[in-house]
C-alpha cells in the first residue's frame, strides 16, 4: 500500500472461518501480529475489516479472486489503493515486544478513588466519581518530584476541560 507520507506498507492478512463466524489477524511487515475486528462480507468476493494500527484506524475493502486481491484501504480519512496475491501458507508472526518483569514493576502504579455515597446511579456518577478520580490519576501520571500544588491545579483544570469537551463528562 503506497502512502502519502512514509514508505509503502506491506504485510498480509489471514482470515479463518469457523462455526462461530470469521476471525483473523494481520501481519504488517516488521510489526507484531494484530487481531482484526468487524469482519464483514460485502459480497461473495468482497470484504472489509478493521484494525487499530500505528497509523490510526485501518479499514481495507478488498475484492478477492482465486489468486489475487484488489481494493483500497482507509487509513484515518485517507483512501489508498492496494493490491496483493494469495500466499501459499500463513506467515510466521512476530512476537510483540514485552517489558521485562523489572520494567513492569518499576512502571506499575496503582491508585484508588473512593466513592462515598448512599445513592449512586448513572445520573450522578459523573459528579461524584470523576473529580476524585482526576486527582488520583494526576498524582499517578505526574513525576514523583512534581510537588507544586498551584501547577497541579492548572493541570487538573486542563484535564477537567478535556473531560467535559472531549468525553462529555457532566461533573459540573
Amino acid at each position: 500500500m503506497p502512502r502519502l507520507k512514509g514508505s509503502a506498507v506491506q504485510g498480509s492478512f489471514t482470515l479463518i472461518e469457523s462455526k462461530n463466524g470469521w476471525r483473523g489477524f494481520i501481519d504488517f511487515s516488521g510489526k507484531a501480529r494484530r487481531q482484526v475486528s468487524d469482519i464483514r462480507w460485502l459480497s461473495p468476493t468482497q470484504l472489509t475489516f478493521s484494525v487499530d494500527s500505528w497509523m490510526g484506524p485501518f479499514q481495507p475493502v478488498v475484492t478477492l479472486t482465486r489468486d489475487s486481491l484488489t481494493g483500497y484501504v482507509w487509513v484515518g480519512n485517507v483512501r489508498y489503493p492496494t493490491t496483493g496475491s494469495r500466499l501459499a501458507q500463513i506467515p510466521a508472526g512476530i512476537a510483540p515486544v514485552l517489558p521485562t518483569p523489572a520494567q513492569l514493576q518499576r512502571d506499575l502504579l496503582g491508585g484508588e478513588a473512593a466513592l462515598w455515597a448512599e445513592n449512586v446511579n448513572s445520573r450522578v456518577i459523573d459528579t461524584r466519581l470523576w473529580p476524585r478520580a482526576f486527582v488520583v490519576a494526576e498524582r499517578l501520571w505526574s513525576a514523583q518530584d512534581v510537588t507544586d500544588s498551584e501547577n497541579m491545579y492548572q493541570r487538573l483544570s486542563a484535564i477537567d476541560r478535556w473531560g467535559t469537551v472531549s468525553v462529555g463528562l457532566q461533573q459540573h
